[in-house]
């Protein structure tokens, strides 16, 4: 064991005991802080099962073994923690949606594979062998399936997202996972080397701890997005007796900013902006001449929107409702007259308005002015 690895195990572990008796006094009633937390735990399990592995395995009594075993297997939920982390992060509204059955299926599954792969390579009762082998590497592709999915999160909304601060933070998340992807990579491909080509390597394997100090930074930025992220209770607003301001939590609105309501309200409502079907907030800010910042900044923090789309989903929702109860268009031209770029995209922002189809919502509105004229 050298010295090196015992001073960055001893700092790293309690770097993240830190962090995360510090997330969970302050911040464990939300769930993204719980989550935090949790990710801290699991990777202090990652590094004390790699602190028993330093010791040669002939010299591993079998309580040691287990002890390793159970922590690296609580360690690999390190993953599923960071997507969890990634979607409740990234993510709006996914209070409303139930995490999709198909992650716990590939987490349990790999979780089995992964202790069968351990258990076979570390107890003599246990015979290693090809199916050994295959739970090993499916354990390791369902890690890097979550690892590619958070960071999916992350890069797809960049665009879309009003929330200034988040949009700094997916930049910062992205750069460490995709880092820590690219490690676990390279360290992978040394392991199937290793498997494949009985390969022989030293008991001193470097790359591991490299893998760990990433770890240990995207748990930092973790906490740090976690931090600052923006409360989930805008500022309200409402005109002042002077008509000049609005005021929000002791924070008052300059008529400039008035102004720049005023105008992004009248490109969308008068000029219906929103009809267009790839319009961005670069967009929308040419149009009325102002700085992109500003109007992400207005949309956000005084109308209340944290992602572009919502903030469309509002005017072209309520164009296909009326499109759909005043016209005889077909379902399949209302969303795209709407501005929508494809069906499935309507279909979806429509359910989550109102929690039926289009069709439905037609036929039941439609129904009712019947039953209303005739009575």
């Amino acid at each position: 064991m050298s010295p090196f690895h015992l001073v960055f195990l001893s700092l790293a572990i309690s770097h993240l005991l830190l962090i995360g008796l510090f997330t969970l006094t302050h911040h464990r009633k939300t769930v993204l802080g719980t989550l935090v937390a949790l990710l801290m735990f699991s990777v202090i399990c990652y590094l004390l099962a790699d602190f028993i592995g330093l010791w040669p395995a002939s010299e591993q009594p079998l309580t040691l073994v287990w002890a390793k075993i159970i922590l690296f297997r609580i360690g690999n939920a390190s993953t599923l923690l960071l997507w969890l982390v990634s979607y409740f992060l990234f993510i709006d509204h996914n209070h409303q949606r139930q995490i999709p059955k198909i992650v716990w299926i590939l987490a349990i599954s790999a979780l089995i594979a992964r202790v069968y792969a351990s258990m076979s390579a570390n107890l003599d009762t246990v015979t290693e062998g090809p199916l050994a082998d295959a739970a090993w590497f499916y354990s390791q592709a369902v890690m890097l399936v979550f690892i590619f999915s958070a960071l999916q999160y992350a890069v797809n909304g960049y665009k879309s997202d009003l929330v200034l601060e988040r949009r700094r933070e997916r930049v910062a998340f992205t750069f460490s996972i995709g880092t820590l992807l690219l490690l676990i990579c390279a360290n992978m491909t040394v392991l199937v080397a290793v498997r494949l080509f009985d390969i022989s390597v030293s008991d001193e394997q470097p790359l591991p701890t490299v893998i760990y100090s990433i770890y240990t930074y995207f748990v930092i930025v973790a906490l740090v997005i976690w931090k600052f992220r923006v409360p989930e209770k805008h500022l309200s607003f409402g005109r002042s007796s002077s008509g000049e301001s609005l005021s929000g939590e002791g924070q008052d609105v300059r008529k400039c900013e008035l102004d720049l309501i005023e105008k992004i309200k009248y490109a969308m409502e008068e000029d219906k902006l929103y009809l267009r079907p790839q319009l961005t907030v670069a967009d929308l800010a040419a149009h009325i001449s102002s700085q992109e910042y500003r109007v992400r900044r207005a949309i956000n923090y005084y109308m209340r929107y944290r992602n572009f789309s919502e903030f469309l989903n509002q005017y072209r929702i309520e164009e296909t409702s009326r499109l759909l109860l005043n016209t005889d268009e077909p379902i399949s031209n209302v969303g795209i007259d709407a501005g929508y770029i494809s069906l499935s995209s309507f279909y979806k922002a429509f359910k989550e308005k109102y929690s039926i189809t289009p069709r439905e919502y037609r036929v039941m509105y439609r129904n009712r002015a019947t039953e209303d004229a005739k009575s």
